[in-house]
């Protein structure tokens, strides 16, 4: 029995639409990550307040956005392109974005009740050693099947990266300075550890701007 040339075209239109599809959807995550952080190192980079407290609340405040706006995009991917990641991968950065929540959720308590540079920096490397492996393991699990797992890994090792270097800043750092003009002023911990906050999410945010352009333009290329 012959089988008809138009339901073959049809099923094979069908297919490729699909895979289209799956790879188009992939600069999205990406993408919607991108805005809490950079707004997280616009607060900072503008801001004169450079404590403790302001640290714990920009923290919680991002933490809390990108755990939603992540969890939403992962579930768009899990109902809408089943295809667009493993279940095990999803389920990983789902994992992630829940500690982030936790995260957040203790940094506004801290800084309601401790807004101190120790609860800042145990904070922040709690969630950046938790969340980078998180993001390392999700990054080596999709690298064959998903477009951008690269940049899972280089996201998941800034992470790490922001713990080790929060690490290094003891909690009593303080130091006397004077500016050219001869202002005088100090520098202390909690200052060091919003500044590399910041730092981290401005290079962050740029990558996974990068990313999601990256990502956006072989699928415009496919769509044209």
């Amino acid at each position: 029995m012959q089988e008809d040339p138009g339901v073959t075209e049809r099923i094979a239109g069908t297919s490729a639409g699909t895979g289209a599809g799956s790879g188009s959807a992939a600069w999205l995550l990406p993408a919607v990550r991108a805005v809490p952080v950079l707004a997280l190192a616009a607060l900072i980079t503008f801001s004169a307040d450079h404590s403790a407290r302001l640290g714990l609340v920009a923290f919680a405040c991002w933490a809390v956005v990108d755990a939603v706006v992540t969890l939403l995009a992962v579930r768009r991917a899990a109902v809408g392109r089943p295809t667009d990641a493993p279940a095990a991968v999803r389920r990983l950065v789902a994992l992630r974005s829940g500690w982030g929540l936790l995260a957040g959720i203790a940094a506004a308590l801290l800084a309601a009740v401790a807004p101190a540079a120790v609860a800042l920096q145990a904070v922040v490397i709690a969630w950046a050693l938790v969340a980078g492996g998180l993001e390392i393991a999700a990054g080596l699990g999709a690298r064959r099947a998903v477009p951008g797992a690269g940049d899972r890994l280089f996201q998941g090792a800034l992470a790490v990266l922001l713990a080790v270097v929060t690490a290094v800043v003891p909690v009593e750092f303080r130091a006397d300075f004077s500016g050219v003009e001869g202002n005088t002023g100090v520098l202390t911990a909690a200052i060091v550890q919003v500044g590399l906050l910041g730092a981290w999410a401005a290079v962050s945010g740029l990558f996974l701007v990068i990313g999601a352009v990256s990502l956006r333009r072989p699928a415009a290329g496919r769509s044209a």
